[in-house]
């Protein structure tokens, strides 16, 4: 069967986690890449399923990384919550 095939009535489940490392299609699949094109990224969708807070998160999540990272004390309370999931859910920080 054609891989990029699916038959009619075969259940199928697509993983864009899996597919954003992609060896396939992406050198060094599992290493971060500051160059790496943005269409290989659908953390917030893709296409018709884009999500609607795509373009502001784009520049409201790296400014409020940067200004947590400036600020003095800053540390991690907590290892990352994955809440038996593949996606973070918390990462708690605290001051002192």
């Amino acid at each position: 069967m054609n891989p990029s095939s699916i038959r009619r009535g075969l259940f199928s489940f697509v993983s864009t986690r899996s597919a954003m490392r992609d060896g396939r299609e992406l050198q060094q699949a599992s290493s971060f890449c500051i160059d790496r094109p943005d269409y290989h990224y659908m953390h917030l969708g893709y296409g018709l399923h884009t999500c609607l807070g795509d373009h502001i998160s784009r520049i409201q999540v790296p400014t409020i990384v940067k200004r947590l990272l400036q600020l003095p004390y800053l540390r991690a309370s907590h290892s990352i919550d994955f809440n038996d999931g593949p996606f973070p859910e918390s990462y708690e920080l605290e001051f002192g």
